[in-house]
């Protein structure tokens, strides 16, 4: 509505509106592009590192390349706490990149900025966490972790919206879901019409959440068990889950460098999250060469997905049931890498408040023991 005011009324009569967005970033945007008539291909992705944040001069390029073609920048999408690996991009530089690029090209609007933070949100509740005496006594690189985030996730200030998933890692019941606007005005832009509402409102001055939202009947059990939660939990409650959930990570990430020599590895090096993400490889192999030749060479990783997806197949049909089995799950994308391909992964997403040390332990044996019993079988095959 900003960039196509009359869009709400009259349509899209041209394919000359863009979003931008990293590829790391979730399906559901192009879905979106789809459905508003956007078109989905005029969704463009940039590139991503890495750790899954967005490449910053990618997307800088892309934006320029969009504006100069005469092109209408609708919206610029940065990620906020990706599903992989919990990445926050540097949101006051893409604000600073914003405003460059309305005075250059001279734009009559401002391209909107939102940030899909649905996931990396809960790290506000450590905004005024006192990370010089940690009181909760986080450990070194778990406080480290915590802190870079906030640090990211703080920097919400420059965007124009951001998204909040409860139902994620606020430890809420599905669905509750709230999106938090910036300017009122903004905000405004997705109110319909009330001529058309009649005469489902009568009163005028009462809030009206129909007026914004496509339903107009939904039931209040979810946002009330947000609430709840919130009001149960507290910043420092929040605080524990989240802490927890990073300590018991950094515990299975060493456990899991012991076992290298079986064939498995943590690909995920910089992590800003819980996610632990292995990649597999025949007991022949020394994991950290072969993975960093994957990283730039596409035959190699093909060899190697193929082997991680033929024991995961493996392991979820044999393992999975039983007072041994193990829950773990699977990645198609942990990450793409440097030559643009998705880098396919076992992954273990420790967001359970009840896992411990113990518990994490007898996981990664199990997982091992797993390994060798699959290799034993593939050799003599």
């Amino acid at each position: 509505m900003k960039v196509a005011p009359t869009h709400g009324w009259e349509g899209l009569k041209a394919d000359d509106i863009v979003v931008i967005g990293s590829r790391a970033s979730h399906y559901s945007h192009q879905t979106v592009s789809n459905w508003l008539g956007i078109g989905q291909n005029n969704y463009l992705q940039v590139g991503s590192n890495i750790n899954q944040t967005t490449k910053l001069d990618e997307l800088e390029n892309s934006c320029r390349t969009a504006l100069s073609s005469g092109k209408k920048l609708a919206c610029i999408e940065a990620v906020g706490g990706t599903t992989s690996n919990m990445a926050i991009d540097n949101i006051e530089e893409i604000y600073k990149m914003r405003e460059k690029l309305v005075s250059e090209f001279k734009l009559t609007y401002k391209p909107h900025i939102h940030v899909d933070s649905v996931l990396g949100w809960v790290y506000l509740n450590f905004i005024d966490y006192n990370f010089e005496q940690n009181p909760l006594g986080f450990g070194k690189k778990t406080l480290k972790k915590i802190r870079e985030n906030v640090d990211k996730i703080a920097k919400l200030k420059f965007a124009d919206s951001f998204g909040v998933d409860f139902h994620k890692t606020g430890y809420v019941s599905y669905v509750s879901s709230m999106i938090i606007v910036k300017e009122q005005d903004d905000f405004g832009l997705l109110r319909r019409d009330k001529k058309i509402m009649t005469p489902l409102f009568h009163d005028d001055s009462a809030y009206n959440p129909g007026v914004f939202t496509l339903e107009t009947s939904r039931s209040t059990a979810n946002i009330l068990a947000t609430w709840m939660t919130l009001q149960a939990l507290g910043r420092e409650g929040y605080q524990v889950l989240l802490g927890h959930t990073l300590e018991i990570s950094e515990y299975m990430r060493k456990e899991i460098v012991k076992y290298e020599r079986c064939g498995l590895y943590v690909v995920n090096q910089e992590s800003f999250g819980c996610d632990i993400f292995i990649r597999c490889y025949p007991l022949s192999i020394y994991p950290q060469q072969a993975y960093k030749r994957e990283l730039q060479d596409d035959s190699q990783l093909e060899i190697y997905t193929d082997y991680t997806n033929r024991f995961a197949k493996w392991l979820f049909a044999k393992k999975s049931h039983g007072d041994d089995g193990i829950a773990l799950s699977k990645t198609s994308a942990a990450f793409y890498t440097h030559t643009g391909s998705p880098m396919v992964a076992l992954r273990i997403y420790s967001l359970n408040p009840y896992i411990t040390s113990e518990s994490a332990k007898i996981l990664i044996e199990r997982l091992v023991k797993a390994k060798i019993e699959f290799d034993d079988e593939h050799v003599k095959s």
